[in-house]
């Protein structure tokens, strides 16, 4: 798959502005921090985001 990519692609070329999306997290981001609990790790602006779920709590939980 990776040999499909042809050089010189770019977030710009595909549509993408790094700037709006770093000014969007910006914007959003006391908002986010305000539903924030004592089981998520780490900070708003990643990938993706991380929670210490204690599974003794629950039986069958969904994360998404």
């Amino acid at each position: 798959m990776a040999d499909d990519v042809t050089q010189g692609e770019t977030y710009a070329g595909a549509g993408v502005s790094i700037d709006a999306g770093e000014e969007a997290v910006d914007r959003i981001k006391s908002h986010v921090r305000s539903t924030f609990r004592p089981e998520v790790i780490g900070d708003i602006g990643g990938f993706g985001g991380l929670f210490a779920l204690d599974l003794a709590r629950y039986k069958k939980p969904v994360l998404v």
